[in-house]
């Protein structure tokens, strides 16, 4: 019996070789890969990894198409840092019903983590006499 597939999808797994015969019922030759969702592995650092939780949403973009955002969610947060770079894996998950993420594409990741009140000051608001040094004031009100 011959049967020819029409659809193009990546193959994972192949056990069969060109011109080979397979005879027994049940001999998996091809394993076809589902693209639909895509899986995005990213590291962060150790001292962020306390604020990343499964489910957290996220933003992917690719060179691909500089446009674009694309919605993630971490589904999965490895349990071990690396020991050389101190960095944890995070697994996101994205919705790839167009096709267009391919296996190996480089992709940046954004997550939304919540990082509290931050005091932010403009360089061009740093007092620098001579140069030499940046010093900044803050107004505290009196207790």
């Amino acid at each position: 019996m011959r049967s020819r597939s029409t659809r193009r999808r990546p193959v994972s797994l192949s056990t069969g070789r060109p011109s080979e015969h397979v005879c027994a019922t049940g001999h998996e030759v091809y394993s076809v890969t589902d693209l639909s969702t895509v899986w995005v592995y990213a590291e962060i650092f150790q001292s962020d990894i306390g604020r990343v939780k499964v489910g957290d949403p996220a933003s992917v973009t690719v060179d691909s198409y500089p446009d674009l955002t694309f919605p993630a969610r971490v589904n999965y947060i490895w349990p071990e840092v690396d020991k050389v770079t101190r960095r944890a894996r995070v697994r996101l998950e994205i919705p790839n019903s167009e096709s267009k993420f391919l296996l190996g594409m480089f992709v940046n990741v954004e997550l939304g983590l919540p990082l509290g009140d931050r005091l932010v000051i403009p360089a061009s608001d740093c007092f620098s006499p001579a140069r030499v040094r940046s010093h900044s004031w803050i107004a505290a009100a009196a207790i």
